[in-house]
């Protein structure tokens, strides 16, 4: 982090340093602290797949942070991102995941299911989340969740 911050320093418009700022402070848990970064970054290459991913995930961890409250305006927000980024790189299974995510989110039965089942669709059988998207599917149609 301290490199990225570094180099940031000496060329604050160092599109790569800006991603990977944000990058890893989403990943520690920091999710106000990377949208900065990944706001400028956006500013430079609206379209970049990496960029749009990570400011949709915090987003939309940020919709989350209150126990027992949703930030609509963060959870539309990642959304927004996600529905963004499936056009831009229709290939990003991960972006399926996330659309899913915000449209239960959102108490969207029917569009959750459809993005969980895409996710599946598109993912490798090896992903991690597929089996959480199967059981997501699975409480969905059962009216549990």
């Amino acid at each position: 982090l301290a490199v990225y911050e570094s180099q940031l320093k000496a060329q604050p418009d160092d599109f790569s340093a800006l991603v990977n700022v944000g990058a890893l402070l989403s990943r520690s848990g920091r999710y106000a602290d990377a949208l900065p970064y990944l706001e400028r970054a956006l500013k430079i290459k609206p379209n970049d797949p990496s960029a749009l991913l990570n400011r949709a995930i915090c987003y939309l961890n940020l919709a989350q942070l209150t126990p027992g409250s949703l930030n609509v305006a963060y959870l539309d927000a990642a959304l927004a991102d996600f529905l963004h980024l499936s056009l831009v790189a229709p290939k990003a299974y991960s972006t399926f995941w996330g659309i899913g995510e915000c449209y239960n989110l959102k108490k969207n039965k029917a569009e959750a299911l459809r993005f969980y089942e895409r996710f599946i669709k598109e993912a490798p059988p090896n992903e991690p989340d597929v089996p959480l998207a199967r059981q997501r599917i699975q409480l969905l149609k059962s009216g549990k969740f």
